[in-house]
């Protein structure tokens, strides 16, 4: 049974990259979209990623903008 996430990002190069699997440079991206696809051959899930403006995207707008709040 294949299982399906469905991450969503407002970073357009990071989905793009995700999606195709691979990156033309090398380096710590290209590591992590490795053992990405080795825990998701591993564990038999498909994701579906999805591109979501900055300006819908409030809650990751929030953590890197409001600098006042505090743990």
């Amino acid at each position: 049974m294949l299982l399906h996430t469905k991450p969503l990002s407002d970073n357009t190069l990071a989905v793009a990259w995700r999606t195709k699997g691979s990156t033309t440079t090398t380096g710590p991206a290209a590591y992590l979209l490795q053992v990405s696809s080795l825990h998701q051959c591993h564990f038999r899930y498909k994701p579906k990623l999805h591109h979501i403006p900055g300006v819908v995207n409030t809650m990751a707008d929030d953590c890197s903008r409001l600098w006042h709040l505090s743990d």
